[in-house]
């Protein structure tokens, strides 16, 4: 069955189609512009968008069927091959359409360990406007007994409309008969998800985990809201300043960075425009600890074209009007099928040289990330850049290490020492840990960590590492610095 040509996307490729002069391949795109923008929006959608995209095509375009309601075994693989039956047939109406045909990837095996895995997970995180949800599908890669797990979803349960839990984990462990410390290693877990500041006990607990979790503990502003919060919503500038030992304006500046803090968590889950995650694809290790990829076809829209149109079409008292319309659906449909089949092999391709390139990461965290150009990818696997660009484009993955969007993994770096690629995120981790273990009353200065790296064998520009710890949400050295 030919596909839509992987190489030649619009917007700039380089690369002509096997068999297709330059002059003959302007004219094809010329042709097919419109097929080829479509080609491109479902390429670039995201799982959640590209579902919208298809429920408009089964709206507009009768010969489409959704088979997506039978998921079992048996009547997958019967509907591919009634499909491609189907798509073979239709060939000799659409020669104009005929590209080369993709290359067919192997096969990725599945245990049932695995799959049990990857089924919890894409369970944990069916619904799109619940708090709930994004809660859980977080967590789904925490290693959480079973107690802890249970406790976990029920401190979610409990926590009020402003993300808030203001129920005693005492409490909740004695109402449900589960160990303390279980309840406890859950409530640590919720503390460390998004939104931040979620599962906080009142407004100056929610504050301070949001003031920690950007690099601020230790802080004027995080001194303000645990030890003078009454002062704080009193608006006292001079009594604070005068407890702290530093200026009014030190006060004031620190007031600015709590103002931007938010007061309920929960709030940015009830936004109706709000960006619900729905992962692409995951890439997991198999009980050999070999790193697995498997597309999330479970969420992907599973087409076909309707045997009663095609049916039809071959019926004598079918008048050419209707047949001319119904060949023309049939195509469109077509095309459509075609292209998911191609938007999910490019992202398999892109994963497969993801975790050639990255598997560091995979086996490490963020930390061991190395630096990846798309360029590299697109000449890996022989499409252009852009389409390389547009396949990650607002989609995720599910990774040992928790739900990643792919652009995270393409990043510029430097060169240590010995000679390795250092991503620039890991210089971003390692700043972080510096400062975080620095001395509270002599804060260590964008120099001073400069020297750190370059002793570690990575030389980095002072005003790099300003430019990284700005990113980071640190402050500078005055404002991290403790006094008293």
């Amino acid at each position: 069955m030919s596909l839509p040509p992987t190489h030649n996307y619009p917007t700039g490729s380089s690369r002509p189609a096997f068999g297709v002069s330059q002059h003959q391949e302007m004219g094809l795109q010329q042709r097919l512009s419109p097929q080829m923008r479509q080609s491109l929006d479902i390429l670039q959608a995201p799982a959640l968008e590209l579902r919208q995209l298809v429920q408009q095509e089964l709206e507009a375009n009768p010969t489409l069927e959704d088979d997506t309601a039978d998921t079992s075994l048996d009547a997958a693989e019967e509907q591919a091959d009634e499909r491609d039956d189907d798509l073979r047939e239709l060939e000799q109406w659409d020669e104009d359409l005929r590209e080369e045909q993709i290359l067919s990837g192997q096969h990725i095996g599945r245990n049932r360990e695995h799959e049990d895995l990857v089924d919890h997970l894409y369970d944990s995180i069916s619904s799109p406007e619940s708090l709930a949800s994004h809660l859980q599908q977080q967590v789904a890669m925490t290693p959480l007994d079973p107690e802890s797990r249970e406790a976990f979803d029920l401190l979610v349960a409990a926590l009020d409309e402003r993300g808030y839990l203001t129920i005693s984990l005492e409490d909740i462990a004695l109402d449900n008969l589960l160990p303390l410390d279980a309840v406890e290693t859950a409530y640590s877990t919720l503390l460390t998800l998004d939104p931040a500041g979620i599962g906080a006990r009142d407004l100056a607990d929610c504050l301070l985990i949001q003031l920690e979790r950007r690099g601020y503990t230790g802080s004027i502003a995080a001194q303000m809201v645990e030890h003078h919060f009454d002062a704080l919503t009193r608006n006292k500038r001079p009594e604070i300043a005068k407890a702290l030992g530093v200026t009014v304006a030190d006060v004031n500046t620190a007031v600015e960075l709590i103002a931007t803090l938010t007061p309920r968590p929960a709030d940015s889950m009830n936004d109706q425009t709000a960006r619900y995650i729905d992962p692409d694809l995951t890439i997991l290790p198999d009980s050999k600890g070999e790193f697995q990829i498997t597309l999330n076809d479970a969420s992907m829209p599973r087409l076909r074209i309707s045997r009663y149109y095609k049916d039809l079409i071959a019926e004598a008292s079918t008048n050419q009007e209707a047949r001319t319309f119904i060949r023309e659906k049939i195509r469109s449909g077509k095309f459509i099928i075609q292209c998911i089949e191609q938007r999910q092999e490019t992202l398999r391709r892109i994963a497969e040289q993801l975790v050639i390139h990255q598997q560091p990461y995979f086996e490490g965290g963020f930390s061991e990330l190395r630096p990846l150009t798309m360029q590299q990818v697109a000449d890996a696997i022989g499409v252009h850049e852009t389409t390389v660009s547009r396949a990650i484009n607002g989609k995720y993955a599910v990774t040992p290490h928790g739900i990643v969007e792919l652009r995270r993994f393409f990043t510029a770096g430097f060169q240590s020492s010995q000679g390795e690629g250092v991503a620039n995120t890991s210089v971003k981790e390692r700043i972080a840990e510096l400062v975080a273990a620095e001395d509270p009353a002599k804060p260590l200065s964008d120099a001073k960590i400069s020297q750190l790296l370059e002793a570690e064998g990575l030389k980095v520009a002072r005003r790099t590492i300003a430019k990284y710890r700005d990113a980071l949400g640190i402050p500078p050295t005055n404002l991290r610095r403790q006094h008293g």
